[in-house]
Protein backbone atom coordinates (compact mmCIF):
# COMPACT_ATOMS: atom_id res chain seq x y z
CA UNK A 1 0.00 0.00 0.00
CA UNK A 2 2.83 2.43 0.77
CA UNK A 3 4.32 1.90 -2.67
CA UNK A 4 0.99 2.76 -4.26
CA UNK A 5 0.68 5.97 -2.20
CA UNK A 6 4.25 6.96 -3.02
CA UNK A 7 3.47 6.56 -6.73
CA UNK A 8 0.45 8.85 -6.36
CA UNK A 9 2.24 11.51 -4.29
CA UNK A 10 4.72 12.53 -7.01
CA UNK A 11 2.09 13.27 -9.69
CA UNK A 12 0.04 15.19 -7.12
CA UNK A 13 3.07 17.32 -6.20
CA UNK A 14 3.62 18.03 -9.89
CA UNK A 15 -0.03 18.97 -10.32
CA UNK A 16 0.08 21.21 -7.24
CA UNK A 17 3.14 23.06 -8.60
CA UNK A 18 1.50 23.38 -11.99
CA UNK A 19 -1.70 24.80 -10.53
CA UNK A 20 0.29 27.20 -8.35
CA UNK A 21 1.96 28.67 -11.46
CA UNK A 22 5.36 27.03 -11.00
CA UNK A 23 7.67 27.18 -13.96
CA UNK A 24 7.90 24.42 -16.54
CA UNK A 25 11.34 22.95 -16.82
CA UNK A 26 13.04 20.49 -19.04
CA UNK A 27 14.44 17.47 -17.20
CA UNK A 28 17.73 18.07 -15.37
CA UNK A 29 17.63 21.82 -15.97
CA UNK A 30 20.22 23.67 -13.88
CA UNK A 31 19.38 26.93 -12.13
CA UNK A 32 21.81 28.64 -14.51
CA UNK A 33 19.25 28.09 -17.28
CA UNK A 34 16.26 29.81 -15.65
CA UNK A 35 14.55 32.37 -17.86
CA UNK A 36 11.90 34.92 -16.96
CA UNK A 37 9.57 35.31 -19.94
CA UNK A 38 7.39 38.43 -19.94
CA UNK A 39 4.61 38.89 -22.48
CA UNK A 40 1.03 40.07 -21.97
CA UNK A 41 -0.12 37.95 -24.92
CA UNK A 42 -0.89 34.56 -23.33
CA UNK A 43 -0.70 32.66 -26.63
CA UNK A 44 2.64 34.24 -27.57
CA UNK A 45 4.00 33.66 -24.07
CA UNK A 46 3.00 29.99 -24.16
CA UNK A 47 4.50 29.52 -27.63
CA UNK A 48 7.82 31.10 -26.58
CA UNK A 49 7.79 29.15 -23.32
CA UNK A 50 7.36 25.87 -25.19
CA UNK A 51 10.27 26.73 -27.48
CA UNK A 52 12.59 27.61 -24.59
CA UNK A 53 11.64 24.54 -22.55
CA UNK A 54 12.42 22.37 -25.58
CA UNK A 55 15.88 23.97 -25.60
CA UNK A 56 16.45 22.98 -21.96
CA UNK A 57 15.52 26.21 -20.19
CA UNK A 58 13.37 26.42 -17.08
CA UNK A 59 10.84 29.14 -17.85
CA UNK A 60 8.78 31.29 -15.53
CA UNK A 61 6.10 33.31 -17.26
CA UNK A 62 4.78 36.76 -16.36
CA UNK A 63 2.13 38.90 -18.06
CA UNK A 64 3.04 42.31 -16.62
CA UNK A 65 5.88 44.47 -15.35
CA UNK A 66 4.54 44.12 -11.81
CA UNK A 67 4.55 40.33 -11.98
CA UNK A 68 8.00 40.29 -13.61
CA UNK A 69 9.46 42.47 -10.86
CA UNK A 70 8.03 40.13 -8.21
CA UNK A 71 9.68 37.13 -9.90
CA UNK A 72 12.98 39.00 -10.33
CA UNK A 73 13.05 39.89 -6.63
CA UNK A 74 13.11 36.16 -5.83
CA UNK A 75 16.25 35.84 -7.97
CA UNK A 76 17.87 32.92 -9.71
CA UNK A 77 17.35 33.90 -13.36
CA UNK A 78 20.10 33.77 -15.96
CA UNK A 79 18.06 35.74 -18.48
CA UNK A 80 14.96 37.82 -19.12
CA UNK A 81 13.01 37.68 -22.36
CA UNK A 82 10.48 40.51 -22.42
CA UNK A 83 7.97 42.10 -24.72
CA UNK A 84 8.89 45.76 -25.23
CA UNK A 85 5.39 47.17 -24.58
CA UNK A 86 3.31 45.93 -21.66
CA UNK A 87 0.06 47.25 -20.18
CA UNK A 88 1.73 48.54 -16.99
CA UNK A 89 5.10 49.66 -18.35
CA UNK A 90 7.83 48.64 -20.74
CA UNK A 91 10.51 46.05 -21.13
CA UNK A 92 12.98 48.77 -20.15
CA UNK A 93 11.41 48.90 -16.67
CA UNK A 94 12.15 45.19 -16.34
CA UNK A 95 15.59 45.58 -17.91
CA UNK A 96 16.70 48.24 -15.42
CA UNK A 97 15.38 46.28 -12.42
CA UNK A 98 17.02 43.07 -13.65
CA UNK A 99 20.41 44.72 -14.23
CA UNK A 100 20.21 46.42 -10.84
CA UNK A 101 19.78 43.02 -9.20
CA UNK A 102 22.29 41.26 -11.45
CA UNK A 103 24.50 43.32 -13.79
CA UNK A 104 25.37 40.17 -15.79
CA UNK A 105 21.81 39.00 -16.51
CA UNK A 106 21.04 38.51 -20.19
CA UNK A 107 18.12 40.45 -21.63
CA UNK A 108 16.27 39.93 -24.89
CA UNK A 109 13.45 42.21 -26.01
CA UNK A 110 10.63 40.95 -28.21
CA UNK A 111 8.63 43.29 -30.37
CA UNK A 112 6.83 43.76 -33.65
CA UNK A 113 9.20 46.21 -35.36
CA UNK A 114 11.36 44.32 -37.88
CA UNK A 115 13.45 47.44 -38.62
CA UNK A 116 15.13 47.65 -35.19
CA UNK A 117 18.70 46.37 -34.99
CA UNK A 118 19.44 42.99 -33.37
CA UNK A 119 21.49 44.70 -30.64
CA UNK A 120 20.33 47.84 -28.87
CA UNK A 121 22.77 49.94 -26.88
CA UNK A 122 21.35 51.39 -23.68
CA UNK A 123 22.87 53.24 -20.72
CA UNK A 124 22.49 49.99 -18.73
CA UNK A 125 24.26 47.89 -21.35
CA UNK A 126 23.44 46.12 -24.58
CA UNK A 127 20.29 44.11 -25.08
CA UNK A 128 19.26 41.82 -27.89
CA UNK A 129 16.09 42.53 -29.86
CA UNK A 130 14.10 40.09 -31.93
CA UNK A 131 10.97 40.67 -33.94
CA UNK A 132 8.33 38.17 -32.87
CA UNK A 133 7.52 37.42 -36.51
CA UNK A 134 10.98 35.88 -36.98
CA UNK A 135 9.85 32.79 -35.05
CA UNK A 136 11.21 30.47 -32.40
CA UNK A 137 14.67 29.85 -33.87
CA UNK A 138 15.41 33.57 -33.82
CA UNK A 139 14.33 33.78 -30.17
CA UNK A 140 16.64 30.93 -29.14
CA UNK A 141 19.52 32.40 -31.18
CA UNK A 142 19.02 35.83 -29.57
CA UNK A 143 18.96 34.33 -26.08
CA UNK A 144 22.07 32.24 -26.67
CA UNK A 145 23.87 35.22 -28.24
CA UNK A 146 22.91 37.45 -25.32
CA UNK A 147 24.15 34.89 -22.80
CA UNK A 148 27.43 34.46 -24.67
CA UNK A 149 27.94 38.24 -24.78
CA UNK A 150 27.20 38.63 -21.08
CA UNK A 151 29.57 35.77 -20.23
CA UNK A 152 32.41 37.28 -22.27
CA UNK A 153 31.87 40.75 -20.80
CA UNK A 154 32.04 39.28 -17.27
CA UNK A 155 35.39 37.64 -17.98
Amino acid sequence: MRTHLANVAQPLETLDRSLAGASDAAPDTAAARRVLLVDDDAVGRQRAKRTLVQQGYAVTGAASVESALEHLARGGFCAVVSETCLPDGTGFDIFHAARELDPQISVVFLGSDPTLPATLSTPGGAVRYRCKALGPDALVAALQDSQASQSSSAA
